[in-house]
C-alpha cells in the first residue's frame, strides 16, 4: 500500500473534519465526532513536532530581517525584544 503525502494526508483530514462541521451543523449536536476531530488534529501536530524538531531545524538556514523604525513613534524603535 502506497503511504499518502504530506499534501494528500492534510486534504483527506480537511475533508473529514469539514464532513464533522456539516454534521454538527445538521444535527445541533456540537461534539458529534469529537474523537475523530481530536485524533486528526493530534496526530498532525505530533507530525509537526517532529518535523520542527532540533535536528531537523539545523538545518534550516535563518537569514536576519531588518524593520523599518516605526513611523508612529518619530522614527524610534518600538522597544519590542522578539528574542527569545
Amino acid at each position: 500500500m502506497r503511504r499518502q503525502t504530506i499534501r494528500e494526508r492534510l486534504e483527506t483530514g480537511f475533508q473529514i473534519l469539514e464532513t464533522i462541521r456539516m454534521r454538527r451543523l445538521e444535527t445541533g449536536s456540537p461534539k458529534l465526532g469529537w474523537a475523530v476531530e481530536k485524533a486528526i488534529i493530534d496526530r498532525e501536530l505530533q507530525d509537526l513536532e517532529r518535523d520542527l524538531a532540533p535536528e531537523a531545524l539545523a538545518r534550516v538556514r535563518i537569514r536576519p530581517v531588518e524593520f523599518p523604525p516605526d513611523i508612529r513613534l518619530g522614527g524610534r524603535s518600538s522597544g519590542l525584544d522578539l528574542a527569545y
